[in-house]
């Protein structure tokens, strides 16, 4: 069980969303976030919500808060501390932008303090427009921040934090051009990768100016075989991918009617070896020996094959391998 961020800094009145991720025996991760079980070592000055990872700085601490999440027998820990600084300046990110209609540019928004630590405030924000007419902004969940670039124009987008009794506001400035959307390539394009490996697709845009633009944030990811490979759809992780099991599936990405795809197989690693457990072991005539396999693979990952393997013995006249039980060995003279 792992926790992020491992360590973080957070003002009183300000949430910090924590995540669970689980790594299995295999090699593979799975988000665990909301199916784990958070707690705050001290509730005096951190909160959080059992089942969402959702942290609120309640009072500034002496030293940092551990913060924990339980699930499936394992456990994971991470670190709140809640410092006493000013805010310098609220930031939106990207500060200049320039989209085409219909596009879409994800916004971010962080705090800066004058102890020079950053704090990433994008779920806590108000977003707007300046401009509706020229531009859309999402305040719902993970989309929070999500610009949809709507007609010709200039604009701002603005960002309001309320905490604590206090108000910080940031801006950054749009710029929507009326040029349209011709093709869609991504990239890396056909690849074959490893199970268990993560990664992010990339889609570059090319308008009928012969304009190209890096669109992965505007376009609308999908994959043939989710239980293959997963990709986000949209928001902030956009066209992050994960390799599931063995298999090929089609990635596409669309967007204003105009789509792009290219194809991800995902193979099982290479075997490095079988591990037979326990070593050499001495055992009494007439009582039988359990055996265990293991297989190492080339990503670092390991497997209890068992069950699996073909099991032989070098003198059947001294042991031989029961029929029924994998691995077995039934002692005979």
């Amino acid at each position: 069980m792992q926790v992020s961020p491992a360590e973080a800094v957070s003002l009183v009145g300000l949430q910090t969303q924590f995540f669970s991720t689980v790594v299995f025996d295999d090699g593979t991760t799975q988000d665990a976030t909301r199916d784990s079980s958070w707690s705050s070592a001290s509730t005096a000055e951190v909160s959080i919500t059992v089942d969402t990872g959702l942290a609120l700085a309640l009072a500034q601490t002496t030293v940092p808060v551990l913060i924990s999440a339980s699930f499936g027998g394992q456990s994971g820990q991470g670190m709140l501390e809640v410092i006493n600084a000013n805010v310098r300046e609220l930031i939106v990110d990207p500060a200049n932008a320039v989209l085409p209609v219909d596009n879409l540019q994800n916004y971010r928004a962080s705090l800066v303090l004058d102890s020079n630590d950053v704090i990433d405030v994008t779920q806590q924000v108000k977003w707007s427009v300046a401009a509706s007419g020229i531009a859309t902004v999402s305040n719902e969940g993970f989309n929070r921040g999500l610009v949809q670039a709507v007609s010709e124009g200039n604009t701002s987008v603005i960002a309001t934090l309320s905490f604590a009794g206090q108000t910080e506001t940031g801006s950054a400035t749009l710029s929507v051009v009326p040029i349209s959307l011709v093709s869609i390539a991504i990239t890396p394009a056909d690849i074959t990768v490893v199970r268990g490996i993560s990664g992010r697709f990339s889609a570059i845009g090319t308008y009928n100016n012969q304009d190209e633009r890096l669109i992965t944030d505007s376009v609308i990811w999908a994959s043939s075989e989710s239980n293959v490979v997963n990709i986000a759809a949209s928001g902030s992780d956009a066209g992050n991918a994960y390799a599931v099991i063995p298999g090929t599936s089609i990635i596409s990405a669309s967007l204003s009617g105009i789509v792009g795809a290219t194809s991800a197989t995902v193979i099982a690693p290479a075997l490095s070896l079988i591990d037979v457990f326990p070593l050499n072991p001495t055992r009494p005539l007439g009582v039988a020996q359990p055996f265990r396999a293991v297989a190492s693979f080339e990503d670092g990952s390991s497997k209890d094959i068992t069950q699996l393997a073909s099991w032989q013995s070098s003198n059947q006249a001294v042991a031989e391998l029961e029929p029924r039980i994998a691995g077995q060995a039934k002692t005979l003279t």
